[in-house]
């Protein structure tokens, strides 16, 4: 005697057989699509990694040839922390953010670019580079937001506060963003305090020890708020 529930089962089976042959072709154009679909991301994956690879190889070069440099000037001055002369990983480092722009390679190369300006004192330059970065990048990306926070840095050292704050108010807007948001919270403060807008200053520190509490950030925060309350 068949069981009950395997008699529904075998019915439910039956009428999805036929739903398929009755609807063969939108099916068979279903799985086709499918199918397309997936060689086609791994065609894009496959490539997608090769440019990568490519940009890397171009970027250790750039680094190596900085390194070396760094090397040679130090032999003949100890104290310095940059290449006396960085011209030729400067020009590779450029030569691979233009044929492998959008890669990781590409933004790592772009940083090392901004250390050069900023050690032959170019800050203007490494202004309008990373203004760039952060304009062209996604906010959810890590070297955009660390981009991000170090123009801040730069727009404070030349006492641009309300230019840090407009940039470090979409960092924390982002919800993606909490790793970034600790730091973030504390330079907001500090560029309020700056901007003698305590009130906003106090906002940003206690939002920071409240969402943050174990944070070094937080107990900086913490102090500041008491220097404020005093």
């Amino acid at each position: 005697m068949e069981q009950p529930g395997r008699s529904s089962f075998t019915s439910v089976l039956d009428k999805l057989l036929d739903l398929i042959d009755r609807n063969r072709n939108i099916f068979l154009g279903v799985i086709l699509v499918c199918a397309i679909s997936i060689a086609a991301y791994s065609v894009i994956g496959y490539f997608s990694e090769r440019k990568e690879n490519k940009a890397m190889d171009l970027y250790a070069v750039g680094e190596k040839t900085y390194q070396a440099d760094l090397t040679a000037s130090k032999s003949t001055n100890p104290t310095s922390q940059a290449p006396a002369d960085a011209s030729q990983a400067l020009s590779q480092f450029e030569k691979l953010i233009k044929e492998y722009p959008n890669t990781k390679a590409a933004s790592l190369a772009s940083f090392k670019i901004v250390d050069i300006y900023l050690a032959n004192n170019q800050t203007e330059k490494a202004i309008q580079l990373l203004e760039s970065l952060v304009t062209q990048s996604n906010s959810k990306d890590i070297m955009s937001n660390l981009a991000t926070l170090r123009l801040s840095l730069l727009y404070e050292k030349n006492q641009q506060y309300d230019k840090a704050v407009a940039v470090l108010e979409k960092l924390t807007a982002a919800k993606s963003n909490s790793l970034f948001k600790p730091e973030a919270y504390l330079r907001l403060g500090l560029c309020y305090e700056r901007l003698n807008q305590k009130e906003k200053a106090m906002e940003f520190y206690k939002k920071l020890t409240l969402e943050f509490a174990d944070t070094t950030q937080s107990q900086q925060a913490q102090k500041y708020l008491k220097l404020l309350n005093s």
